[in-house]
C-alpha cells in the first residue's frame, strides 16, 4: 500500500520524461551477494559524508541487510527488490547520514522539475523527524571525516511539525523545482543540527535512533506544453480554523509547496505575509481575537477564511 504525502495535487498526465537519477530504486551494484552493506556497493549512489547508510538487498549474504526483513523491521520494496535505510538523527549520539548521486545530465535554467520519492518508517525506529531535505549541488560533497550535519540550506524540504511514523506503507513525497542551471549531484537527508530538529519520541521513547527506508527516488523535467506546472487539489489541503494558547502554531496539513499565505487581524492590517509557507508561524504574542487568511496554491486558486485565537 502507498500513502501520498502533502505535496502530491490532483493527478494530471505528463508526457514521458527520462527519469534522471540513475538507479532509481538501487538495483546496480558491482556483483550480487554482496557482504559489504554500504551504499558505497552501488555503482550510481555514494555517500557524501563519513555516515553509514544502508544497501538493503536480498543479495546481500548478511541476513541483516536483507529485503523485505532486515535488522531494522520490515518493508516490501516499492520498486525492485532492493532499498535503502538511513539514519538522519538520534537522541543517543550524533547520527546523520544522507544518500547522493550525481544525475544524468545538469538540469536545465528556469526549467521546471518534478521530483519524488519514497519513504517507510523502520519498525526498530523509535524517532520520527519532520525535515527531510533535497540539495542540489553543482559538485559532489566531499566526506568530511564526520558524521555530522552537511551544512548547507536544502532547495526543498518536507514541512516543519508533519512526522512521518507509518512502518506498514510507502508514503510518497513529491516536489516541483524551478532550475538555476548548475545542478547536477543530488543529496537526501536531514540538513539541520540536533538544536534545530524537530523530532517525536515514539512510545515514550527518549533515546534511540530515527531510521528510515527510501525507495523509487526520481527527478523528472516536466514538458515545455505542461501548463498545470503546480498541480493542486484543493479538497485534501486542510486549513485549520482555531488555535489555541497551547497549540498556537498554524499548520496547514497537505498545503504543496510554492503557496504563499497572507494573515490579516480584523482592522485588514497584514500580520503575516510568507513566500512558500513552512507552517511555521505561531499565533502566541498576538491578542486573543478572529483572524483572516488568504491562501494562494501554485497554480493560481486562492482559499481564503476565518481562524479564530483562543486564550
Amino acid at each position: 500500500m502507498i500513502a501520498l504525502f502533502a505535496f502530491l495535487g490532483s493527478s494530471f498526465s505528463l508526457i514521458a520524461q527520462t527519469n534522471l537519477v540513475r538507479d532509481s530504486s538501487f538495483e546496480i551494484y558491482d556483483t550480487c551477494n554482496v557482504t559489504f552493506w554500504s551504499i558505497d556497493s552501488l555503482t550510481y549512489w555514494f555517500n557524501p559524508t563519513n555516515g553509514s547508510p544502508d544497501l538493503l538487498t536480498p543479495c546481500n549474504t548478511h541476513g541483516g541487510f536483507q529485503t523485505p526483513s532486515n535488522y531494522f523491521g520490515f518493508q516490501t520494496p516499492k520498486t525492485g527488490i532492493s532499498y535503502i535505510g538511513f539514519c538522519p538523527f538520534s537522541l543517543n549520539t550524533p547520527c546523520r547520514e544522507y544518500l547522493a548521486t550525481k544525475l544524468r545530465q545538469k538540469l536545465a535554467n528556469q526549467r521546471i522539475y518534478k521530483i519524488r520519492f519514497y519513504l517507510s518508517m523502520a519498525e526498530e525506529s523509535f524517532v520520527s523527524i519532520d525535515n527531510i531535505g533535497i540539495l542540489f549541488t553543482k559538485d559532489s560533497i566531499v566526506p568530511n571525516g564526520s558524521t555530522f550535519t552537511i551544512d548547507s540550506i536544502p532547495q526543498l524540504i518536507t514541512p516543519n511539525n508533519v512526522f512521518l511514523t507509518d512502518t506498514s506503507i510507502w508514503t510518497m513525497f513529491e516536489f516541483y523545482y524551478t532550475a538555476v542551471g548548475y545542478e547536477r549531484f543530488f543529496t537526501i537527508g536531514n540538513f539541520k543540527d540536533d538544536s534545530h530538529t524537530n523530532y517525536e519520541g515514539l512510545y515514550g521513547a527518549t533515546a534511540g535512533d530515527s531510521y528510515y527506508y527510501i525507495d523509487d527516488v526520481s527527478v523528472r523535467q516536466l514538458p515545455d506544453s505542461d501548463t498545470s506546472v503546480y498541480p493542486v487539489d484543493s479538497n485534501i489541503v486542510s486549513i485549520p480554523s482555531i488555535l489555541t494558547e497551547s497549540s498556537s502554531t498554524w499548520i496547514i496539513q497537505h498545503l504543496p509547496s510554492h503557496s504563499n499565505v497572507m494573515i490579516f487581524d480584523e482592522l485588514g492590517r497584514v500580520i503575516m505575509k510568507e513566500d512558500n509557507y513552512q507552517n511555521g508561524f505561531k499565533f502566541s504574542g498576538f491578542p486573543a481575537a478572529s483572524y483572516f487568511y488568504k491562501v494562494q496554491f501554485p497554480d493560481g486558486s486562492i482559499r481564503k477564511g476565518k481562524v479564530i485565537y483562543l486564550k
